[in-house]
């Protein structure tokens, strides 16, 4: 590129930083709590914000009353492409007119975050909410998805933690921004799942923040507002104003944005290519701009001795599509064929519990950077890069060590 272009790109760019000011002025009408925590994207956080408004023991009042409102809400949605709500939690035993006769014990009612997969048979996970009437045996799951998607089969995974409380009420809930469908890696619907999105969420704390319940601190009051309107502006996108004005400067610089989607995350995604082909040596590579793909000499020899064909269709991948950056491991196949000799036997050694379907596999799939993260520069997440490569080759490894050739 010669120099007066670059020149004339950094002063466009200049000029376009200047306007985005605007946006920032245009996003909210004054100091927000949850902004200056930087909370907007972090799914953690919005689970622990939520786990405490359900908590009848926190400091708040509420009691039980949200997690009543939330059960409200979430037995009169209708789900369209799939099983309704009201449908899903009457065969797990729970109906409208249960809402008010449980959860009244506070003393009872545990509430966590992040609570870990405790079967030892179970892969590691940990569920984002988790609620139990301990008195009436009913249990609530769930399962927050703000910004990424499932992995590893964690419904399925956390299902089956379940399995042997029989005699509980078990609700397990996908929560999502706009009420995605909950489904395992292979794209089958999970249809022990209510669906839940965050519309739904506001919903509840408008009614708590209203105070037509029961008044509450200003204190409490200001909280809820500031939390309702950075859900709106950064998870929902409806302020009209704003998305009008974001609209004008996207027409007006277009050309400036696809010189920052040039030059942003260019660095982190061949940071992980350069990794991975350290990693995966002596077999076949193939490389786009999103991410990488192939498998070892190890792979091919294997494939080779046992099924005695040179067709593998199996794959380590590393990619980052509109989204987070995903590692996985995986097989495929045509719908009317068989699963080869070679792919069953490497299936039941890496994910024995993994449902293989009509075409395609995904026996490890894990998040190595979320949307937000792919985009930053790489001095900032090279930790957590390493840190989640090093889990990704840790995989391949065990696979590699097991495979008699």
């Amino acid at each position: 590129m010669k120099v007066e272009n670059i020149e004339n790109i950094c002063f466009r760019l200049k000029a376009f930083e200047k306007e985005l000011k605007s946006i920032s002025q245009a996003k909210s009408c004054g100091i927000n709590i949850f902004d200056a925590i930087g909370m907007q994207r972090q799914e953690i956080k919005h689970s622990a914000f939520l786990a405490w408004l359900l908590n009848p023991n926190k400091e708040h009042g509420f009691s039980s009353r949200c997690i009543k409102l939330l059960l409200k809400s979430l037995v009169l949605r209708k789900n369209e492409g799939y099983l309704d709500n009201e449908q899903i939690l009457s065969q797990a035993g729970f109906n409208y007119a249960d809402i008010d006769k449980y959860f009244e014990d506070i003393d009872s009612i545990n509430v966590e975050t992040e609570r870990p997969i405790t079967k030892e048979n179970i892969d590691d996970g940990r569920i984002d909410v988790y609620i139990e009437d301990r008195k009436n045996k009913v249990l609530i799951a769930i399962e927050n998805k703000v910004f990424t998607s499932t992995h590893d089969n964690q419904l399925l995974r956390y299902e089956e933690e379940f399995e042997d409380r029989t005699d509980w009420k078990q609700i397990f809930v996908y929560l999502s921004p706009s009420g995605e469908l909950p489904k395992d890696d292979n794209g089958l619907l999970c249809y022990k799942w209510c669906v839940m999105d965050y519309r739904e969420v506001l919903g509840v704390i408008k009614e708590l923040e209203s105070g037509h319940i029961k008044p509450i601190p200003n204190k409490l009051k200001i909280l809820l507002k500031d939390y309702i309107d950075m859900v709106e502006t950064n998870i929902l996108k409806e302020k009209k104003e704003l998305i009008k004005l974001c609209k004008h400067i996207r027409k007006k610089y277009q050309e400036e944005l696809e010189i920052l989607l040039q030059y942003t995350g260019e660095e982190v995604i061949e940071y992980v290519k350069s990794s991975f082909k350290e990693r995966v040596i002596g077999g076949v590579l193939k490389e786009t701009e999103s991410g990488i793909m192939g498998y070892s000499a190890k792979i091919q020899s294997f494939f080779a001795k046992i099924d005695n064909s040179s067709k593998f269709n199996f794959a380590y991948s590393i990619s980052c599509i509109k989204g987070p950056m995903q590692a996985k491991i995986s097989i495929n196949k045509e719908e009317n064929e068989e699963w080869t000799t070679a792919q069953t036997m490497i299936k039941d050694i890496i994910a024995p519990k993994v449902k293989a379907g009509n075409k395609y596999c995904s026996m490890i799939s894990m998040e190595i950077l979320s949307e937000e993260e792919v985009c930053m520069p790489l001095e900032k997440v090279r930790s957590v890069i390493d840190k989640k490569l090093a889990e990704f080759y840790a995989k391949i490894e065990y696979l590699e060590n097991n495979l008699h050739i």
